[in-house]
């Protein structure tokens, strides 16, 4: 068993991926604190995927401590991060009227949250194995490329 760790920026389409997932059998734990990751590769499952990001806020710069434990104890992980153009994410928050995670006191606007939280992922986006830019893809197209890369027999 393997565990994948989804993680990325916020709009980047981590929810889209987890869907498609699901619907390739994946066990998935959305908005999983990076502490309890250890204690998920204890779970029973054939094929579990956990989204880890900043809406954890201050937890999330544990991650790699976290990655690295599961390296201790010789559990196996794949680290998939998603990123997005800051002029695309800006769009899609418009489009779709959610509010971005780490809009507070410290970041008042979208603009401000987004690039904190560029600077917040930057070490997990190089530590990952695979990276998948969605500035250009459709979602049928990134469906497409999570199934080819983690369905059964990849």
């Amino acid at each position: 068993m393997a565990i994948l760790i989804v993680s990325g920026l916020s709009g980047a389409g981590k929810s889209n991926v987890i869907k498609v997932l699901e619907d390739i059998d994946y066990y998935c734990i959305d908005n999983l604190p990076p502490q309890l990751l250890l204690s998920v590769s204890e779970l029973k499952y054939e094929k579990i995927a956990v989204v880890i990001d900043t809406r954890s806020r201050d937890q999330y710069d544990n991650l790699l401590v976290e990655i690295k434990n599961l390296k201790n104890h010789n559990i196996s992980y794949q680290l998939l991060f998603l990123y997005c153009d800051k002029e695309e994410i800006l769009n899609r928050y418009k489009y779709t009227r959610r509010t971005h995670p780490l809009v507070s006191d410290k970041n008042p606007s979208l603009t401000a949250a987004i690039d904190d939280e560029m600077k917040m992922c930057q070490k997990v986006m190089n530590e990952s194995n695979t990276i998948i830019d969605t500035t250009y893809l459709t979602v049928s197209k990134l469906r497409k490329i999570i199934i080819e890369n983690y369905s059964d027999g990849n």
